[in-house]
């Protein structure tokens, strides 16, 4: 598959077909899986400088294009892109989603509360009753979105892990009982204390994918929730640092390949997330490679003075057991300088709140810091409905 996709792009991609050419790199150099270090890595800022030299030629010509998916890309990075996906790559990625979902223990003719910013296409299998979705605009209040799970009372449950927070704070706040059997989150980090807050609220389990709208499903937990099981029958994943495949034990950048998608192919596509690849086997008994961890995005890394490195998962879990807090953000500045945002319950119990705070971060930082704490009344959405937790400015 792979051979094939750089062939197609090589002949009929303009922008792949002028790079490579540069380089002097044809492909026939493209051996076997090492060689694709050979290729540059591309980025978001190349898509959107070059959109139409990426759209395969061959397409144009003949594809009838009121049979393409189009989809938007969140812009949480700062800026949106639509993706164009032919019939066939779209039937791949609904395969790829429902995958992780039956490892799990999903039931296809379950209802699922899915949480997105915009209705989406009904296909034939959901009129027959399988895999049908109740949408939730992702754009609503949590107090709306929570009316709408207590109506409906979803056994399933997907959502980004950036709101779902707040709306677990919220529900067990409130004293209210919801009773889904299963959680997934996806489109963001979700930390180990986030985590635990979305399954003490909801009593269900948490298992989490790793998914982008450019690139579809790219690995994702199953039952034992100790790894990310990687989706190597559609995407190539490599982990760089410095232009460099990374070593074991090592955490990098995701550089993803997908091999499914010929009327708009990416391939080593920078994603700007943090993971950590390991050569360990999962005890579920599946052969597909695993990822460790994934640890955010690299624009979100918190480089200190004294040089140590605060991952957006260290950041998160400072403060997200944190009771009394609803929503936050961090705002990083140079020379160890952070504003925090907060929304909180009561305000009544705001000065033993800003004073754990301030202990916990002493013990994040361990240097000297400065901390502006700011009690807000709301903290707005962006990205399609997404919540940024920690901006660096």
């Amino acid at each position: 598959m792979l051979r094939a996709v750089i062939t197609h792009a090589y002949r009929y991609v303009p922008f792949y077909n002028r790079k490579w050419k540069q380089i002097g790199i044809r492909p026939d150099d493209i051996k076997i899986l090492d060689d694709l270090k050979k290729l540059p890595v591309i980025t978001k800022d190349d898509l959107l400088k070059n959109y139409e030299q990426f759209i395969a030629l061959n397409y144009r010509r003949w594809y009838d294009f009121s049979k393409v998916r189009t989809m938007q890309t969140s812009g949480y990075s700062g800026t949106s892109l639509e993706m164009i996906f032919d019939r066939r790559a779209d039937d791949y990625r609904e395969a790829e989603y429902l995958r992780p979902l039956l490892v799990v223990g999903y039931n296809p003719r379950k209802l699922l509360a899915y949480y997105w910013y915009e209705s989406f296409e009904r296909k034939f299998y959901n009129r027959l009753g399988f895999m049908n979705k109740i949408y939730i605009p992702s754009s609503l209040t949590e107090e709306t979105q929570i009316d709408m799970l207590r109506r409906f009372n979803p056994e399933y449950i997907h959502y980004f892990p950036s709101i779902l927070y707040s709306i677990a704070k919220r529900i067990k706040w409130e004293g209210i009982t919801l009773n889904p059997k299963l959680i997934i989150t996806s489109g963001g980090v979700i930390s180990n204390k986030m985590r635990n807050v979305i399954e003490d609220a909801f009593d269900a389990p948490v298992y989490d994918q790793y998914r982008m709208i450019e690139l579809g499903s790219i690995a994702w937990e199953c039952e034992e929730r100790r790894y990310y099981h990687q989706d190597a029958d559609s995407i190539i994943l490599e982990a760089i640092k410095d232009n460099e495949v990374i070593s074991e034990g090592e955490r990098g950048i995701a550089v993803c390949t997908n091999l499914t998608n010929c009327i708009f192919p990416l391939i080593r596509y920078e994603t700007g997330d943090i993971v950590a690849p390991t050569s360990e086997r999962c005890s579920c008994g599946r052969g597909l490679p695993l990822l460790k961890s994934i640890d955010g995005r690299k624009s979100e890394i918190v480089r200190l003075v004294s040089g140590r490195i605060l991952t957006p998962k260290m950041i998160i879990d400072s403060i997200a057991d944190m009771a009394g807090i609803y929503k936050f953000r961090f705002d990083f500045k140079r020379d160890n300088r952070v504003t925090l945002n907060l929304v909180l319950f009561d305000k009544e119990g705001e000065d033993k709140i800003l004073k754990e705070i301030e202990n916990r971060f002493t013990d994040l930082f361990k240097e000297k810091f400065t901390i502006h704490l700011r009690i807000v009344d709301d903290i707005p959405k962006a990205g399609r409905g997404k919540r940024r937790l920690i901006k660096v400015i």
